[in-house]
């Protein structure tokens, strides 16, 4: 989805340690949080990985065209309740 946001807060980048599931080796996970403002909605999405490495800091005084990329995910926690999980992308952000 598209939607024109403004910057209410980017949050310093993040990298963290991981184990690849599918080839058991250690790599790092980059994000870059953003608080953003649409009409009266201000929600939290992330830039990952290279994009997030690359992005900087962004200025709060310019609207932005924001590509989202929303998903969802369900499991059971080990006490066997069931859990949700929403999460917003940042896939592409450009100065409108």
């Amino acid at each position: 989805m598209e939607l024109i946001v403004r910057i209410q807060e980017q949050h310093a980048l993040q990298e963290r340690e991981y184990k690849n599931r599918q080839t058991g080796a250690t790599e790092k996970f980059a994000s870059v949080g953003f608080e953003l403002v649409h009409g009266d909605c201000t929600f939290y999405a992330e830039m990952i990985q290279e994009q997030a490495r690359k992005v900087g800091t962004l200025s709060k005084d310019f609207y932005y065209v924001a590509t989202i990329l929303a998903q969802s995910r369900s499991w059971e926690d080990q006490e066997g309740t069931k859990r949700f999980e929403n999460r917003l992308t940042l896939t592409k952000l450009c100065v409108l």
